[in-house]
């Protein structure tokens, strides 16, 4: 599955190389450049009580998302809740389901900030309209 995540921090980023050490085609999306040139260089270290496990995802600027052709399947958002209208209306045109699996946009979009998922879920419907 080929999947883009926005917010490359904490939480993004342990999300983000779980998926690619499983195998998935992971891009992470940040607006930190350092950050960004960090993970293209070292990779990320994800490290939990029984093991570290080194990952490899894409990891790109925001910038360079206009570079991006082929479109997501899925995307998460990983951003502080006052980034959330952005980032949802961004990924919005970058996530294709339809041509995976025939489905709307907006039920591929996820957020993963607990129990901020519901007002996500309002904001991906709202900018569907």
């Amino acid at each position: 599955m080929r999947i883009g995540i926005v917010g490359a921090g904490g939480v993004g980023s342990v999300v983000g190389g779980l998926l690619s050490h499983g195998g998935h085609d992971v891009t992470l999306v940040d607006q930190w450049p350092e950050h960004v040139d960090k993970i293209k260089q070292d990779g990320l270290l994800i490290e939990s009580r029984d093991q570290s496990v080194l990952t490899r995802p894409n990891a790109i600027h925001i910038c360079e998302l206009a570079q991006i052709e082929d479109p997501f399947e899925a995307a998460f958002i990983a951003v502080k809740s006052y980034d959330t209208t952005w980032a949802t209306a961004l990924m919005l045109d970058y996530v294709d389901p339809e041509k995976y699996c025939g489905t709307p946009p907006e039920h591929m979009l996820f957020g993963l900030r607990g129990s901020r998922k519901r007002r996500f879920r309002r904001l991906s419907k709202w900018y569907q309209r």
